[in-house]
């Protein structure tokens, strides 16, 4: 999928939309993600060992915050962090990497415990949950906690602790012929093969195929057969319009959900979600994501600038940043613009879910609130 061109142009729905299918180079934007956003890694190529310093630099980018007040609705104390920092077990870090991946979906953690960390007791948001990692991800082992029950991994997107049992650690050859594998690409969300469920973006290794049927590797190990007319997965997809608002029509009005925790999304793991589904690895929150890809308008700028901008904008490849949120352009509707986006509230209105708004018809003035909009496909 490393094609520059436009290779169409048709019109699908003729008051609003035309449907503009192209390939990415997603090779060359992963590049770049990779090397501007130290979070992100390029897991397939990622070195057998790290020196210890390497990884005490990883771990003490998660150092708490003096905004935690509360684990748990009780009192944060000086104790409980001590004994936080001993469940880390930093003196015990080795060299070596292993490799693996994910047996299911699983929450990734700032910390290796389950407890929630708040900087209010009424806090609806839970400042442990770092992100989700979906059914067989590939993934570097760096380090252990002091008890084993959780890892320090490597994603391509971000780092943080899984639980142990929630992963399988393989021999490096074994890893890479897995995942150096052809793959079909799920587009529908928590589309179950058997006892495992897939997210928008997961990648399946693909064994071979026939006529009628795919046949493809689970986490397991074990093969499975699918058939091909299904239209929850696609082999090699091609960025276009109708297939974005495909994927994305089913997941409106999902509930806001930050780190994922609960199996939603917020609104960085919504776009990470479906630029995936092009081998587009987006890293994993808003302000890394804003690194990424052309910047068409950066801040200062006025109402005009910005909506002459969006007018001129590919829907579904353009990104709106505001401090801590990052919107998806839907297109222009009519006279308005469409924006979707995964937000726990916009403008003081509680929102809690993955909408789309019209800026204009809601009075939303996000010229007054955006700082940088981005073209991913550019």
């Amino acid at each position: 999928m490393i094609i520059n061109l436009k290779t169409a142009l048709i019109l699908v729905l003729p008051l609003f939309f035309i449907n503009i299918s192209f390939a990415i180079d997603s090779l060359k934007l992963n590049e770049e993600i990779y090397a501007k956003v130290s979070f992100s890694a390029n897991v397939l190529e990622y070195p057998k060992t790290s020196t210890r310093t390497e990884k005490l630099g990883f771990l003490y980018n998660d150092n708490l915050t003096q905004k935690i007040k509360y684990i748990n609705k009780k009192q944060f104390t000086e104790k409980i962090k001590i004994y936080l920092e001993k469940l880390r077990n930093l003196d015990d870090i080795e060299e070596y990497n292993y490799v693996g991946w994910t047996l299911k979906r699983t929450n990734m953690k700032m910390y290796p415990i389950e407890e929630e960390l708040k900087y209010n007791i009424d806090d609806d948001i839970d400042r442990n949950q770092y992100s989700s990692v979906d059914t067989f991800e590939p993934i570097i082992v760096l380090h252990f906690s002091l008890t084993g029950e959780w890892s320090y991994i490597q994603t391509f997107f971000t780092r943080g602790w899984v639980k142990t049992e929630d992963i399988k650690i393989a021999d490096y050859d074994i890893f890479k012929n897995i995942f150096l594998k052809s793959k079909l690409t799920v587009i529908k969300d928590r589309y179950e093969i058997g006892q495992y469920s897939f997210g928008i973006g997961s990648k399946i290794p693909l064994v071979n195929e026939d006529d009628e049927y795919y046949y493809v590797l689970l986490p397991d190990l074990s093969t499975t057969k699918l058939k091909k007319e299904t239209i929850y997965y696609q082999k090699q997809p091609q960025y276009s319009n109708d297939l974005i608002r495909k994927i994305i029509k089913p997941l409106i009005g999902n509930l806001y959900d930050w780190g994922g925790k609960n199996g939603f999304r917020d609104c960085s793991s919504f776009t990470m979600d479906i630029f995936r589904v092009f081998d587009i690895n987006l890293p994993r929150n808003s302000s890394q994501q804003s690194l990424i890809g052309k910047t068409l308008l950066q801040k200062p700028f006025n109402e005009s600038d910005f909506l002459k901008t969006l007018k001129n904008a590919t829907p579904y490849c353009t990104l709106l940043f505001m401090n801590g949120h990052v919107m998806m352009y839907g297109g222009k509707v009519g006279e308005d613009f469409s924006i979707i986006h995964a937000v726990k509230s916009l403008n003081n209105i509680e929102i809690n879910s993955l909408t789309e708004q019209l800026i204009l018809k809601e009075k939303l003035e996000l010229h007054k609130k955006v700082i940088k909009i981005n073209s991913i496909c550019d």
